[in-house]
């Protein structure tokens, strides 16, 4: 039963401690104990790259968009960086990507949404008016590019908990933080995490970018 699980994860606690890593693992083996005598199931343990910074940067997006294959979601506030001139090469090639499945996804936060949930997503005063704009140039750019706005972006009023992009098997994802006030910091240049789709940790995320986009609204 779940005693052999818990043997392997013993295994592999005690190399994890071993390593140098500012004695992070220290006490994951006493806890993971204690949670085996507390009925927990055995927990997954699942591969993580974690990056000290550069969530929402252009090297971020340069680097998704120029091996991306087969899927790209966002969800987003503004999408302002993927939109801009750095990224209309990968733009501009998607109308014959997505002739060909593939599948491009933005997600937008509703600028008509309650000011509860505006307040909630960002501290600017005008940030209400940083939404419709937003809108507005993503329908110029993509149309641009013949990229069917109506069909690939959503607009959600929801306050989201996490930041993701999703592409291809990855998923880069960083939750959202606030400051002392309880309002929202800017997520530029921010820690952020990778997990294979595929993950438990994964799974989740996914279902969740999916969820807000079957409940969201063409822009």
């Amino acid at each position: 039963g779940f005693a052999n699980y818990w043997k392997e994860i013993d295994l592999l606690i005690t190399e994890l401690s071993n390593m140098n890593v500012a004695n992070q693992f220290n006490n994951i083996d006493s806890l993971l104990e204690s949670f085996s005598k507390h009925d927990f199931p055995p927990p997954f343990i699942e591969n993580t790259a974690y990056f000290i910074e550069g969530f929402e940067s252009h090297a971020m997006y340069e680097a998704i968009t120029t091996i991306s294959h087969n899927r790209f979601y966002n969800l987003s506030r503004l999408n302002r960086k993927l939109l801009d001139k750095e990224h209309w090469d990968f733009l501009k090639s998607l109308p014959d990507k997505i002739k060909s499945g593939y599948d491009f996804r933005l997600l937008f936060l509703d600028p008509n949404s309650s000011n509860e949930i505006i307040m909630a997503s960002h501290p600017d005063h005008d940030f209400r008016k940083q939404l419709i704009d937003s809108i507005e140039i993503a329908k110029s750019v993509l149309s641009k590019f013949n990229i069917d706005y109506t069909v690939h972006c959503k607009k959600y009023s929801i306050v989201r908990s996490v930041a993701m992009v999703i592409s291809d098997d990855a998923i880069l994802y960083t939750p959202i933080k606030n400051n002392e006030n309880g309002q929202p910091v800017s997520l530029t240049k921010e820690s952020f995490n990778i997990v294979n789709i595929k993950s438990n940790t994964g799974y989740e995320l996914s279902n969740y970018f999916l969820n807000i986009w079957s409940n969201s609204k063409p822009i």
